[in-house]
């Protein structure tokens, strides 16, 4: 009897260090995880085994019901791509993942360089990463924003602001998180943190 085969292209995956991500192709019967040439979790005849590569060991973990495979606790070195394969018996069915993982980006910082009556002169700076961006924003309109491959040197940018009576904000953001920094009347106001749940597209 032939078997046929299907594959689909490749989704990707972004998720923040400490996250989760659940590989949304169902193994129910047999069928493999694999992250590059390492195959890391086995479902044959409906029982799976996950203990197969030492970095992942107690992360991986199967879904007998759903059929999903799950790694938890998630770090920067597990980036890379990622192949689920399903067979029932009759199709061989192909997944094929990027996932990116990011480290949450650090807490900005803001001093006030100078001020006058009417205005101040703003520096904001953070610890850089990667893919990280910098941007001053008012009302939730960017005025400027800064990055740097150089991962070595902190980010700054400098404000201008146009009046005492605005608030401003600091952003720091990558792909997987952003943090933010309130300034009124050239004071820090408050701060927020906001790491994406769920960030996929294929």
């Amino acid at each position: 009897m032939d078997l046929s085969s299907a594959q689909s292209e490749g989704k990707q995956l972004v998720r923040a260090a400490g996250q989760s991500v659940t590989f949304e192709a169902a193994v129910l019967q047999r069928g493999f995880l694999s992250h590059g040439s390492d195959g890391i979790a086995v479902v044959i005849d409906g029982k799976g085994t996950t203990e197969f590569v030492k970095r992942f060991k107690g992360r991986v973990s199967w879904d007998s019901q759903t059929g999903l495979f799950k790694i938890t606790d998630l770090n920067t070195q597990d980036s890379g791509n990622y192949k689920v394969q399903s067979n029932d018996g009759q199709k061989t069915v192909t997944v094929n993942f990027l996932l990116k993982v990011y480290n949450r980006v650090s807490r900005p910082q803001v001093s006030t360089v100078s001020q006058g009556s009417e205005s101040c002169s703003l520096l904001c700076s953070v610890s850089n990463g990667r893919e990280v961006t910098l941007s001053w924003q008012r009302e939730g309109e960017i005025l400027s924003h800064t990055s740097n491959p150089d991962l070595n040197t902190p980010l700054t940018l400098p404000l201008e602001t146009d009046g005492l009576s605005h608030s401003y904000s600091c952003v720091a953001s990558n792909p997987a998180s952003n943090e933010s920094v309130s300034v009124q009347n050239c004071k820090e106001t408050g701060q927020h943190l906001f790491v994406f749940d769920v960030f996929e597209w294929e």
